[in-house]
């Protein structure tokens, strides 16, 4: 679901000028174009080798590089906003990531993390590295330290964007969105109070409920993202976020969070995005069949034992996938995002995503008490859910049939090629933008 600024939500430094170099290890500057990076260096200069950095990769013991600097995250990745995902870079590079993902003042909030610099491998058989050390990495470190020519231009393109003022929420439009799902939903409240008998009136009031939590969707996308409003200082809950996604969606704000920050960081890595995991319903990629399916413990080497159910159901996933997003995703969604929060009490993020999932169901219960059959009740609450279902094929048409990536095929790629390779733009008329609220963008919103 991205908006028209999701771009606001990340964390380059508007002002900055200075290019980076063609090496991560040396880079004095970083990636925003901010010198936080040379203020860590007057801390600790402890010499890090990508050999060394890679022996730290687990959420027990997990070191992460940003811009030619090593830091040591392990007891604060469970505390970290963005939920799980930063353990998904324990010993390897988290530059870009890093840049896209933050504001650039929390680069500050480095400096207590760091180990020390990351350097180049010393050469095969040199005191300190064996010559086991230096086959195991042979072929891996340059990946690791040297920026390719794509993502040298794309990171000159995000600075200059933000030069430019790009990236600067515009109040006026958010204006707009508002006073769209808000009409659509008033609309919908207005046909639901005058008691019609009639399933095509019904199904119209429930068609119009729909339509407004699509739109309204597309809004806790971005305040999701942080891109309407500035981030409070000290973190603290995102009230604009829980109020469109949980209060007037009905889903897990915590849970969004979770698996979206996950999905943009690792975007269709076979089993591991968990917004497009979908076995053993649909196959997204055979590379699914080669992995294992860390989150859940269960390998599926090559040619991968399938239940004789799962071939049946994803040798007829053409014909499955339109009706599965439609007419049962949303149910889903609720299911899985009430269970997310009940799993995760008594945490202060689970009791507001309980407090606003309920007030959103007491609304939705108190417009279907409004007409005067049973009749007219099942119609218009599935056409309101069945229209908002239109939302996951959205979600979908924008990754699906495009390329994907294990983790090691991600960092051969390098941060920009990869989110290029794995979205897809829609082409819209200037009269169809409302309706997709900005998802029509997602390479931009991806990449920035």
């Amino acid at each position: 679901m991205c908006g028209g600024n999701y771009f606001a939500s990340t964390s380059t430094n508007r002002r900055g000028d200075t290019s980076s170099t063609g090496s991560a290890a040396s880079s004095a500057t970083a990636l925003d174009g901010s010198k936080g990076s040379k203020g860590d260096s007057s801390s600790k200069d402890v010499d890090v080798t990508y050999t060394e950095l890679r022996r730290h990769s687990t959420p027990q013991d997990c070191w992460i590089h940003i811009d030619g600097h090593v830091y040591d995250v392990t007891t604060w990745g469970s505390r970290h906003p963005g939920g799980s995902i930063i353990f998904k870079f324990g010993g390897a590079d988290a530059s870009d990531q890093f840049a896209a993902f933050h504001r650039s003042h929390v680069r500050r909030r480095l400096l207590q993390f760091r180990v020390g610099r990351l350097v180049q491998e010393e050469p095969k058989g040199s005191a300190g590295n064996t010559d086991a050390d230096a086959d195991a990495d042979a072929g891996n470190v340059p990946a690791m330290l040297e920026i390719s020519e794509a993502t040298e231009e794309y990171r000159s393109l995000r600075r200059k964007l933000w030069d430019e003022g790009y990236f600067k929420a515009d109040p006026t439009f958010y204006a707009r969105r508002h006073l769209v799902w808000l009409s659509l939903f008033i609309a919908a409240m207005s046909v639901a109070m005058r008691h019609p008998s009639s399933l095509a009136v019904a199904a119209f009031g429930g068609f119009l409920l729909g339509l407004a939590w699509q739109q309204v969707a597309f809004i806790g996308h971005d305040a999701g993202h942080y891109g309407v409003t500035e981030p409070t200082k000290g973190g603290g809950l995102n009230w604009l976020s829980w109020f469109t996604t949980s209060v007037m969606f009905g889903i897990s704000t915590s849970m969004w969070n979770e698996e979206h920050s996950m999905h943009h960081a690792i975007t269709l890595r076979p089993r591991e995005d968990p917004q497009f995991d979908y076995l053993p319903i649909w196959l997204i990629s055979t590379k699914e069949l080669d992995v294992g399916d860390k989150a859940k413990s269960n390998l599926l080497p090559g040619g991968a034992r399938l239940s004789l159910l799962s071939r049946l159901l994803i040798s007829v996933q053409h014909f499955t996938f339109l009706p599965l997003c439609v007419f049962i995703g949303r149910f889903n969604l609720h299911i899985i995002s009430v269970v997310y929060a009940l799993k995760r009490l008594p945490s202060v993020a689970s009791v507001m995503d309980l407090v606003g999932m309920a007030i959103y169901f007491a609304m939705e219960y108190a417009f279907v008490v409004q007409l005067p059959t049973t009749a007219t009740r099942v119609v218009f609450a599935l056409a309101a859910n069945w229209v908002a279902g239109i939302l996951h094929v959205q979600l979908m048409l924008s990754h699906l049939a495009t390329e994907t990536f294990t983790e090691e095929e991600e960092r051969a790629e390098g941060w920009a090629e990869f989110q290029l390779r794995t979205s897809r733009n829609i082409e819209c008329k200037w009269y169809e933008n409302w309706f997709h609220g900005g998802l029509e963008y997602q390479i931009e919103h991806h990449l920035f």
